[in-house]
């Protein structure tokens, strides 16, 4: 029944990024000559392995996002540069060791270029270099919209150093240089793609879909996996109210963490909000490909103190079972097998799991600066 319905083979693919990159080359403009899903801040590492002649695999493209890859672990190194030795060091095995854990899915999507830029945004304004924060973390929203659930931290640190005013700036003209060429030439295609990054339905790699993947596997005949945009959805009692949930309760949680930082803003540790703010975002979404762990490990490993052990423990279980699951026992998830149905779920009480303990630290750090014992 389920293999009527739905496209063939049900096994997960990425996308053929290079694809893309070959068509621009050749001349054809993204989002007015041909459909693309992506923002235009993610252009870049699809169209430069494009540009290596005879470009006709995935090789120039992996290599590119494996230097993405060692330019993320210098910058974690940096930013974790004054924690203590050992600290440091689960910091940088931490973020060096995620293609071992969670395998070649993070070379065959771009989601370490903005994450580089974003951790790249704190770097720098940890350094006071607020230009360069606002600029690098507009860029990253252009490629990936997760990064702007860190303007907030960003902000009230700007204002704490008194940079506010530039760190905008320098934003809105980074985000104008990315955003402005292919508005003016197709603000309909611009459009489209940044629609797709944000109108999904509650899909069964997420926090939410797991759980109702799990009623699922009680009341088969209740639920049912549907292909839609390039994703696969889980659909049944409780999923569009799952999805709603989801949303509300993550905009909340945003709002209390951004209002916790600001009335503690003389305390705030941007790194420790960043993993909590992006951690945040993971649970809540609606969407939690097997890439999307990228985001999340070098803020996660990047706090100080025992928070950092137990982020690294649990995510790297996190990434060895998304690796399991993706792609080889894929098609027994989206047929809603118990176990792969089981795992997934153990993957994102992980995730869960270390959002709470980043909350915990963060809402720690604030009270312990503030209120000395």
């Amino acid at each position: 029944m389920l293999a009527a319905l739905q496209p063939t083979p049900a096994r997960w693919r990425p996308t053929p990024l290079d694809r893309y990159g070959q068509e621009i080359v050749s001349g054809e403009v993204p989002y007015r000559d041909f459909s693309l899903e992506y923002p235009p801040g993610a252009l870049p590492p699809i169209v430069l392995p494009a540009l290596e002649p005879g470009s006709g695999d995935k090789g120039a493209f992996t290599a590119l996002e494996a230097v993405f890859g060692a330019l993320l672990v210098l910058a974690v190194a940096r930013l974790v540069r004054t924690a203590s030795r050992w600290n440091f060091i689960v910091a940088v095995t931490s973020v060096a060791a995620i293609p071992w854990l969670l395998g070649p899915i993070v070379f065959l999507r771009f989601d370490l270029w903005p994450t580089l830029l974003t951790v790249l945004a704190i770097l720098a304004m940890l350094e006071g270099r607020a230009r360069l924060a606002g600029a690098s973390l507009a860029v990253a929203v252009t490629a990936k919209l997760f990064p702007i659930v860190l303007a907030v931290p960003l902000a009230i640190e700007a204002v704490r150093r008194r940079q506010l005013g530039r760190a905008i700036a320098a934003g809105v003209a980074a985000g104008v240089v990315v955003m402005l060429p292919f508005l003016a030439l197709a603000p309909g295609g611009v459009r489209y793609s940044l629609e797709r990054q944000l109108h999904h339905g509650l899909q069964i790699e997420s926090v939410g879909g797991s759980v109702i993947a799990l009623a699922a596997t009680v009341n088969r005949s209740s639920y049912r996996t549907v292909f839609v945009d390039g994703a696969w959805e889980i659909h049944g009692p409780g999923a569009l109210a799952a999805v709603d949930a989801m949303t509300v309760a993550g905009l909340l949680s945003v709002v209390a963490a951004s209002l916790l930082l600001w009335r503690r803003r003389n305390s705030l540790d941007v790194a420790m909000a960043a993993a909590a703010f992006v951690s945040l975002t993971l649970v809540f979404s609606k969407i939690l490909s097997p890439q999307y762990l990228v985001w999340l490990v070098p803020f996660a490993v990047s706090v100080r103190g025992k928070t950092a052990y137990a982020a690294a423990t649990m995510l790297a279980f996190a990434e060895l079972l998304t690796r399991f699951l993706y792609p080889s026992h894929y098609d027994a998830l989206v047929a809603l097998h118990g176990s792969e149905v089981a795992m997934l779920a153990i993957r994102n009480a992980l995730v869960l799991a270390t959002a709470v303990a980043l909350v915990i630290a963060l809402v720690r750090r604030s009270r312990t600066v503030l209120e000395p014992a």
